[in-house]
């Protein structure tokens, strides 16, 4: 089956991973809890430069042109100081967050242009420059994806073959159930059901708990799922619409949902009653499973036999060490038994750890848009 044809808006999802990180990958209609929201601050577009959380430095495209403008543009907007985004992904891919950034938007645009390049969708420069100047003027919050839903112009007709749902007219999803590539068909229309029914909702649009398509809500409205809301979270709490909790911003002793809603060196007890940003254990002391491997230390892994809950915290090791997982890298990943930095599209890897995507014949490639089962 196709692997993206049913997800949100291709440059949504961008905005999605520039302002969620790696919390929120599935953003749209599955977005995650926990998820990085509103922050302060947000300069305007221009020639500004952004500076990464680890110091690297990125400048802004005056205008936005093409989709590598776009991507740069969010890639570098991400990694201002003010987002807090930037500390999530470093944490989360143990890479400055321009490079994480980079090869995140490198992989993604490199996807998206293989559908333009095939003739399926259209790039629409005015709707990416309206996108990237919200995304500039905006207070990290998830609320300004709503303004990226026309960067991409599907060209394929119901009943035309796809690959992914932005490759379809007015709104269509690509139904790849079935086949692969998919079939485009209409979306359905807002105030149409949907709880039941085999379609989506057209772009722009999502299935409300009410059981029918209809635009996104505000903050402070009504809902039951993260997907209701135009801020992509839905407070448990208050059953309402509202910005996210910052990531890595909650001090000791405050309530929280995960374990990235928590500071530097702690993370979230769930086996309280109530759970709470709880000191993570240090070097050699015990430490439990989390859903982040964050129960240590950030200079630290939880170091756990096969299908234990609990073990006991190790020191991460360098680039060049050998490693027997990820988890255990102080940098990158491990790949065939080393710790290594991530590999860009084209360059050298051994296992699809090293890639974002899949290693194919000794090098990063792309999935194929239809893989052989």
């Amino acid at each position: 089956m196709g692997k993206h044809s049913n997800q949100a808006n291709l440059v949504k999802a961008a905005v999605c991973l520039a302002l969620a990180g790696a919390l929120a990958l599935a953003c749209g209609e599955t977005a995650d809890k926990g998820a990085d929201g509103s922050n302060s601050g947000g300069n305007s577009g221009g020639d500004a430069t952004s500076n990464g959380t680890s110091g690297g430095t990125a400048t802004i495209p005056s205008s936005i042109e093409s989709l590598d403008d776009l991507l740069a543009a969010m890639t570098a907007l991400v990694c201002r100081s003010e987002c807090t985004s930037g500390a999530a992904i470093e944490f989360l891919y143990r890479e400055d967050c321009l490079d994480a950034y980079t090869l995140l938007y490198e992989w993604l645009g490199a996807d998206i242009q293989r559908s333009i390049d095939a003739g399926n969708m259209s790039f629409d420069a005015a709707e990416a420059q309206r996108c990237a100047d919200a995304f500039a003027g905006s207070n990290c919050s998830l609320e300004i994806a709503n303004e990226c839903d026309h960067v991409f112009v599907g060209n394929v007709a119901v009943g035309g073959a796809c690959t992914q749902s932005d490759e379809c007219v007015d709104g269509g999803y690509c139904n790849d159930t079935l086949t692969c590539p998919g079939m485009c068909e209409a979306g359905l229309s807002a105030g149409t059901a949907c709880a039941d029914a085999s379609g989506v909702c057209q772009s722009g649009l999502t299935c409300l708990a009410e059981g029918v398509c209809g635009a996104r809500r505000p903050n402070g409205e009504p809902c039951e799922d993260n997907s209701e809301c135009r801020s992509y979270y839905c407070d448990d709490e208050s059953g309402r619409c509202a910005n996210p909790p910052e990531s890595f911003s909650k001090a000791e002793g405050e309530a929280c949902d995960v374990s990235a809603d928590c500071g530097e060196d702690l993370y979230c007890d769930t086996t309280q009653a109530v759970p709470s940003c709880t000191p993570a254990a240090k070097l050699g002391e015990p430490c439990v499973r989390d859903n982040i491997e964050k129960s240590c230390v950030w200079e630290a892994y939880c170091s756990l036999e096969a299908g234990a809950d609990a073990g006991v915290c190790l020191e991460r090791v360098a680039l060049g060490a050998v490693c027997s997982n990820s988890n255990q890298c102080e940098v990158g990943v491990c790949d065939d038994g080393v710790c290594v930095k991530r590999s860009g599209l084209g360059e050298p890897c051994v296992t699809d750890e090293r890639c974002l995507d899949v290693c194919d014949g000794g090098v990063c490639a792309l999935s194929p848009e239809c893989p052989v089962e």
